[in-house]
């Protein structure tokens, strides 16, 4: 292989997986914003969910 197709193919890969990580991410708010939550409760502070994920859709 010359240093020209090693270069490529690296490019590929650093492309394929960034888009994988995307695609994760991306499943992950669609999950999340589709579970229905209406609020987050932590130490009695309440937070509301639903307005965080409204701009997903």
């Amino acid at each position: 292989m010359t240093t020209k197709t090693k270069t490529r193919c690296m490019t590929v890969f650093i492309v394929f997986a960034v888009a994988v990580l995307f695609a994760g991410a991306c499943y992950r708010a669609e999950q999340t914003r589709q579970a229905g939550l209406t609020a987050s409760c932590q130490g009695g502070h309440c937070y509301s969910l639903n307005a965080t994920f409204s701009a997903l859709r």
